[in-house]
């Protein structure tokens, strides 16, 4: 969907949350505190949620709003990683309640793993403004924040789409990454990369994904998909950082050769291929659906939300008490980043004190419960079937809107090598009259 140019754009930063559907965010923001925003009642922690008008509510502060149409970014401090990131863009709001709050229907909610990181100037202040696209305010704009504005006001994208082909066997480069393991490529350093005769093509905001070839263990594929930051005229290069979000789907599900061809065609030798505009949409619609993904501690985690489909026979998973603890321990480690102890969180594992409870983990804050977590541990891939007790089962429907599974899955040597976490929906089928639990 194609967005006019707004007058004005008010960015603001408000207390990161996974969902936005009136759970505590994590940040200390004062003017939350305050009596005025108690009264007015902020809308901060329900960004996500639509109300029964169709409108979705946001705050923004207290101060003037310019005359003229406003668009109204949301800023979040990731609560672990650090750096900020957008949440959330609000499209022609209505300003309400003396401009301490607004209020749009059209608006484009990011979850976790897809939110980009941005540079946000000073430590301190709520809001920074931008007028008719310029950020009269800062001194050095910060052009990743306004390229990600400017990439979700058309509609959210990217001018264009490239397919970077990296194939290991030529010979050409030196790669700072393991060339026979996907994931390592996330986190490494080796993100400046020769553009070639594609060079006056690509620009800051395009998408890349990354075709790997020739790995022992892994099909010829889309393991990596990122956004360039930088073009680097003298040396002919782009710089590029990873999407997270869309690499965890990627890593536990590559798109291989065949797929790829059909959008791309094929190289003939050349490093990058660019989409065709009129195959953008369906491209990432391959990606963007509503499941959600990260990479935490190098694992690819996706947050499944799509309808389930029927498994065919029987899974036989290969499961003992020690793969159970080593993935009991893994989302331990998932949730104390997502819930930190200095915002008055506490994970607790009642697996490891009380084996036969019908939940391995619990979050709380205070004394109020904030998610129940039962984790599933296997050797196997994705989409295969693990045991569920009717037990398990009755603690999540006793606890709809707070009771997360997690499936984790092992490698031969006992690591983790992916992650399916099912969230409050029934995002899985029960085979009849046997308790096995088919993913979606």
């Amino acid at each position: 969907m194609s967005r006019p140019i707004a007058t004005s754009v008010l960015f603001v930063n408000v207390g990161w949350s996974e969902s936005y559907d009136g759970s505590p965010v994590i940040g200390k923001h004062a003017y939350l505190r305050s009596a005025r925003a108690k009264r007015i009642g902020s809308s901060e922690d329900k960004l996500f949620m639509r109300s029964r008008g169709g409108y979705y509510h946001g705050p923004i502060g207290s101060g003037a709003v310019p005359p003229g149409t406003l668009d109204v970014v949301y800023v979040a401090r990731h609560p672990s990683e650090g750096g900020h990131r957008i949440v959330a863009l609000y499209f022609n709001v209505e300003a309400l309640d003396d401009n301490w709050n607004c209020r749009s229907r059209d608006v484009l909610r990011l979850p976790v793993g897809r939110r980009p990181a941005v540079s946000w100037p000073g430590a301190q202040g709520l809001r920074r403004w931008a007028k008719n696209g310029q950020f009269q305010t800062w001194d050095h704009p910060p052009h990743d924040l306004h390229s990600a504005y400017l990439n979700a006001r058309r509609g959210g994208l990217p001018e264009n789409v490239w397919l970077y082909h990296i194939n290991p066997s030529k010979g050409r480069f030196d790669y700072g990454w393991d060339k026979e393991e996907p994931r390592t490529l996330v986190g490494s350093a080796d993100k400046v990369w020769p553009a070639a005769n594609m060079f006056k093509q690509v620009a800051v905001g395009d998408l890349v994904f990354v075709y790997l070839k020739e790995m022992a263990g892994y099909p010829d594929g889309a393991y990596v998909a990122g956004e360039i930051t930088a073009v680097r005229e003298p040396e002919g290069c782009f710089r590029w950082r990873c999407d997270r979000g869309r690499s965890a789907k990627l890593l536990m599900s590559p798109i291989t050769t065949p797929t790829l061809r059909r959008f791309f065609g094929r190289g003939f030798g050349n490093y990058m291929q660019r989409l065709s505009s009129t195959k953008r949409g369906r491209w990432l619609s391959l990606l963007d659906g509503q499941d959600q993904g990260d990479i935490i501690e190098g694992v690819p985690v996706v947050t499944v939300k799509t309808s389930a489909r029927s498994g065919g026979g029987h899974g036989n998973p290969i499961a003992s008490k020690e793969h159970g603890a080593l993935g009991e321990r893994f989302v331990v480690g998932v949730l104390r980043r997502r819930f930190p102890k200095a915002e008055g969180y506490r994970v607790v594992h009642v697996a490891a004190r009380k084996p036969s409870s019908d939940h391995d983990i619990a979050v709380q804050h205070g004394k109020r419960i904030v998610r129940l977590v039962e984790v599933k541990t296997r050797v196997g891939v994705p989409n295969d079937p693990v045991l569920i007790s009717e037990n398990e089962l009755r603690c999540r429907k006793g606890h709809r809107g707070k009771h997360s599974i997690f499936i984790v899955y092992l490698r031969l040597d006992g690591t983790v090598d992916k992650s399916l976490e099912l969230r409050d929906d029934d995002t899985f089928t029960l085979s009849p009259r046997q308790h096995w639990l088919w993913p979606a």
